[in-house]
This record gives structure tokens, sequence and C-alpha cells, in this order.
């Protein structure tokens, strides 16, 4: 089924965008079609008072279309971010505390950032034009700690015939207000997580907390681990006491991860699992920790989720590329739950979610500069 992309400008007209895209447009849009979506008229009717009161933002990349769009929580309605010249933007995670936003451009080798700005009325901008976080590398997911680290799984960029397994990197704060985007840390990697079986085997979905990253692995997850956890190596932990554990070894391939409280959460071709950060012993069992297995759309579609994302406040979000939708299902525990349908998104692939405390961050009125900036972008969107 072909949709039709509607981007806002500001509280201005929707504008449509074909090529045979869709996201869902608002709140009001047709879905008792849908045996998905959970949207009635008594949380049409609440909402607006919600999305007032909110400061989350949901941020998704769109790489066909070189995009990057987010909608004001609880709203579905797409709005773009101007991002600047790039090719194809996949990965994207954000700095809450420090209002930042990254995007990595695989074709380009770059992770860029950008500074976000929240306006009255719940409208985001980027600000101070596009910078380079790291450089001369490819980045598949990404995610940021509490003082503004960005790690990220990928590969170092070198010359023909030499090649990069994929590991885990950090790029450091300091290195990224200094304006060096060069020669991030190689913190975990195939010849130090363990042998004959490391627990970097071919790295995915990424997630940090106080004291330790934890990463899944993309495929033979029963022989390397599914999702695995590693201390962090720039908080003062002494060099004995760093540690690796295997969480899950009971599916093959496992893409997003995020962190909710005491909980980590991941998606795979399997379904939506999650499970405590400190299991007693790792989970062998297959079903183990299930949530949902994943909608489908009928015998042609199959579940295809890429990332997942919390709202830290109840909600997960995940991405589903194949099916163009963004899902989200309760996150308070571990039992079996419905996963619905948030809002379309056609070919959608990074995901993550923009929470300010207490509207830090919310500036009093729209700019002369940035309506013509937010402009400039949605007509570079129609150009693509």
């Amino acid at each position: 089924m072909a949709h039709t992309i509607r981007l806002v400008l500001g509280c201005c007209a929707t504008l449509p965008l074909g090529r045979s895209l869709a996201m869902q447009a608002s709140s009001q849009a047709k879905v008792s079609a849908d045996p998905y979506s959970q949207v009635d008229a008594q949380i049409v009717g609440d909402r607006s008072a919600q999305v007032k009161a909110s400061h989350k933002y949901l941020i998704a990349s769109f790489p066909d279309l070189r995009q990057v769009a987010y909608m004001h929580l609880p709203d579905n309605v797409w709005r773009p971010l101007v991002v600047g010249n790039v090719t194809s933007p996949k990965a994207v995670t954000v700095d809450s505390a420090n209002s930042r936003l990254y995007v990595a451009d695989a074709p380009k080798g770059k992770i860029f950032w950008y500074s976000l700005v929240e306006h009255a009325g719940g409208l985001l901008f980027t600000a101070g034009g596009q910078q380079v976080a790291v450089e001369g590398y490819t980045a598949a997911w990404m995610t940021v700690n509490n003082v503004g680290d960005l790690y990220f799984t990928g590969q170092e960029i070198v010359p023909a015939p030499e090649s990069r397994y994929m590991s885990i990197y950090r790029q450091d704060a300091t290195k990224i207000a200094r304006s060096n985007p060069t020669n991030p840390t190689e913190i975990y990697t195939r010849s130090n997580t363990g042998a004959p079986r490391p627990a970097v085997w071919l790295p995915s979905g990424i997630a940090v907390d106080g004291y330790n990253v934890y990463w899944g692995n993309q495929e033979m997850g029963t022989n390397y681990g599914a999702l695995a956890r590693g201390s962090r190596m720039n908080v003062g932990t002494a060099a004995a006491d760093l540690t690796i554990s295997l969480l899950s070894t009971a599916l093959e391939e496992v893409r997003g991860v995020c962190l909710d409280g005491n909980n980590v959460f991941y998606v795979s071709p399997n379904g939506l699992f999650g499970m405590s950060k400190t299991p007693p012993e790792t989970v062998t069992e297959a079903k183990a920790g299930l949530i949902n297995i994943g909608p489908t759309l009928g015998s042609s579609s199959s579940w295809d989720p890429q990332s997942i994302a919390t709202d830290m406040g109840g909600t997960l979000y995940i991405t589903d590329k194949t099916a163009g939708i963004i899902y989200q299902a309760p996150s308070l525990d571990f039992r079996s739950h419905n996963v619905t349908r948030f809002a379309w998104a056609p070919n959608v692939h990074g995901l993550t979610v923009l929470a300010y405390a207490g509207g830090a961050h919310r500036s009093a009125g729209l700019s002369l500069q940035n309506l013509v900036l937010l402009v400039l972008g949605v007509m570079a969107v129609i150009r693509h």
C-alpha cells in the first residue's frame, strides 16, 4: 500500500510528498481499518493537551529521503530537521543533557552532530550548522552516555586490500568539544572479548549506563552471544575488574538495543524481547523474555525491526523498515504485550527519543532564521 508523506511546516499547511513513501500525517488520520492501531476518539481528543505539556521528541532517519524527521510526542505528526548535505543517514542518537543530535552517514564515513533548540509550541530545530564528531569510520548503531561520550558499533575505513572487523568504539565528549573527529577509542573487539568465542563478533545495537556497555550481535548469536555486557573503561575501573558477560545466547540475531531503568530491551527477527540488566545466568531459552513475536500485515509482509528506543516513561518505539511502520509497546515488564502501530514511516531506519527535563532548552519563539532553515529543509526533501 502506498501512502503520502506529510511533513508539517511549523503551524502552517501540511506539505504532502509523493513518491510512494508514507508517514502518518496526524492523529486524526483514518485508522479504523488498521487492526494494529490503538488510536481512538478519546485519545485524539486528549492528545492536544498532552502534546503541549510534553518535552519529548521521537527522531527517526529516512535514508532514501536523505532526511531526518521528528515527532513531538505523544503526537505523530512528522516534521523535518535540517541536517545539511547527507547521503544516507541511518543510525541516530541524542544527547538530551547537552541537546545534541548525532547522525551517522556511512557512505561519507562520518558521524555528524547538531545542536538542537526547542521552541515554544513544540517545534524542534537544528542550530549552529553541521559538525563532525567522527570521521573515517562507518557506524551501524549509536548511543550516548550520561557525560556525553558517543559510543557506536562500526568499523574503520581503510584502503583496499586492507579490511577491518566491526568493533565497539567510543568518542569522548572532550574530543567532540575540541572538534577532533579522528581516532575514536576502540574499546571492545574480536581480539579482547574472549577466545575462541569473542563476545564481539558482528556487533549491532548498543546501549550504555553508568557502569557497563551492552551490545547485540547480528549473526551467530548462539555461538558468540546474542546479547552481551562489558564494563565501561573510562570510569576508573581497574583493569583486573573489567568483566564481559554473555546475557543471552538464545538467538542467532539481535539488532537494536536500549535500556530502560534496570532492564534491557532488544529486537530481533524473532520478536521483541526484554530482560534484567543483571540476570542470574545466561539466557539460553529462545522464548525467554519474549514480549511479542512481531506483527505482520499479511502473508507477504514480515517483521523486520531495525532500531528500538524508549521514552523513559513506559513506552518503547520500534522501527520496521519493510512494513514502513513505527510500532510501540509498553516497557513496564517482560510479559506478553501487544505491539501496536504508532505511525507510518516507510523505509525508516534509525530511531531515538529526545527528552528534555522541564523544558530547559525551550526558547520563546520561532526566529526568522530558523523559519528560513525549515523551509529550505522541506524544499530539499521535495527535491529528493
